[in-house]
């Protein structure tokens, strides 16, 4: 049998969190369990400012702040009281997760009672260096860079953010993390004796965490995390809609009054279109401060810096909100995205897990996935933007697309420049 494996890494122990000295987080009540997995948890504010104690080094940044301020900690106890199984780190393969078949080929992984699981996982986000591809292009397949695959209606494209390890952690959180590992390499390695009785073909398997120095020898301490469908060709209602019935009125009786009504609803609507805001879901130039938008909006690619060229022919497709969220607890703007999950910043997100079997030739694909339904940033990090640039930095070919973690209460930390401001 012929295997290949981007990663066939040592296996993971999974940990006792009940070993660590920290006490045992309380239990959550069964309505703040209600919902999406991420309303559970409540973070209490923390002051980053606090001086370290004695003996230990002072917070100089982001990275150690949150390890002095406690946020680690928080983090980590209560991902420990979400709901058995909620959390990736508590996961157990045939305990609190199920594996059923699903279409074409495929495995879902639900909890007992047949709902999909939404596995709620921490980590730091990690640079393009590392794996992330979170652009306007995504994972898309360009095959060939002198005759690059374009991107249409039809073609499915998702960003990938590789996650690490929080740098500074220690304790409990250092364990949630090893654990999150642990879980998905115990699902990967689920299928080994299925995949050793198919001698006869050649596969190939793409699994959902990899080595941050590369090395398949090495335990892989990086998770890979897909977005879902950035670009969707919006459904037309099928039901047409209710148009407000015009009346006829008379003329020689209701002229002047007619006019001067037009006249001044003319200038009324001039002033307040003027001093409006712009929605920004329709031009990607109306705002400098996009409004907080809705999760179910669709906006002109263009909002995404790094969006044109020939590689993008999209018709009728536009850009979907994904629920991404900022420390507030807002959906971020999509031309905000790039900013808000830059490298360094932490996050909490809630995923389902998938394995897709494709077959090309008698070779056999397996691909294991995480597909992030709620990204919730947790603490933003102060690590510069990386620059995004379209595809042919001299190819300014217009867009032919046409023209115009559910209620987590994380309280935004104060950093050192904000308490001077």
């Amino acid at each position: 049998m012929s295997f290949e494996s981007d990663h066939t890494s040592p296996s993971l122990t999974r940990l006792p969190s009940s070993d660590l000295s920290s006490p045992e987080p309380d239990d959550t009540s069964a309505s703040a369990r209600a919902g999406s997995p991420l309303q559970a948890m409540d973070t209490e504010p923390v002051n980053t400012n606090a001086p370290a104690a004695e003996g230990e080094p002072s917070i100089v940044d982001v990275y150690v702040a949150r390890l002095h301020s406690g946020l680690y900690d928080d983090i980590a106890k209560q991902l420990g009281s979400l709901p058995h199984g909620l959390a990736l780190s508590e996961a157990t393969l045939g305990k609190n997760v199920v594996k059923e078949p699903g279409p074409n080929g495929s495995t879902v992984y639900r909890r007992p009672d047949g709902a999909e699981c939404e596995l709620v996982l921490v980590g730091e986000l990690q640079s393009a260096a590392q794996g992330t591809k979170f652009s306007a292009r995504g994972n898309h397949y360009i095959s060939s860079i002198a005759n690059p695959k374009p991107i249409v209606d039809t073609s499915v494209v998702k960003s990938i953010l590789v996650l690490g390890k929080p740098r500074h952690c220690i304790g409990r959180m250092a364990v949630v993390y090893n654990n999150q590992l642990a879980s998905l390499q115990e699902v990967v390695d689920s299928d080994f004796g299925q995949l050793e009785e198919k001698a006869s073909q050649n596969i190939t398997i793409k699994e959902p965490y990899t080595s941050s120095d590369g090395d398949p020898e090495t335990p892989p301490d990086l998770i890979i995390v897909h977005t879902g469908k950035m670009y969707v060709a919006p459904k037309a209602s099928s039901t047409p809609s209710k148009r407000r019935k015009i009346t006829k009125q008379d003329l020689s009786t209701n002229e002047k009054s007619i006019i001067e009504s037009t006249s001044t609803a003319g200038t009324t609507t001039a002033a307040s279109t003027s001093s409006a805001p712009a929605t920004g879901a329709t031009s990607p130039a109306s705002s400098s401060v996009p409004p907080v938008p809705e999760i179910k909006t669709f906006y002109d690619p263009r909002v995404l810096p790094d969006y044109g060229g020939s590689l993008f022919q999209h018709q009728a497709a536009r850009l979907r909100q994904l629920d991404i969220r900022n420390v507030e607890n807002n959906p971020i703007h999509p031309s905000a995205w790039y900013s808000e999950l830059r490298e360094g910043t932490l996050v909490l997100v809630s995923a389902t897990a998938h394995c897709y079997n494709y077959s090309d030739g008698g070779k056999e694909r397996r691909i294991y996935q995480l597909e992030a339904q709620t990204i919730r940033v947790i603490d933003r990090s102060d690590e510069p933007i990386e620059p995004r640039s379209r595809w042919g930095s001299t190819d300014n070919t217009p867009s032919t697309s046409t023209d115009p973690l559910a209620s987590i209460a994380v309280t935004k930390r104060r950093r050192d420049e904000d308490a001077q401001a």
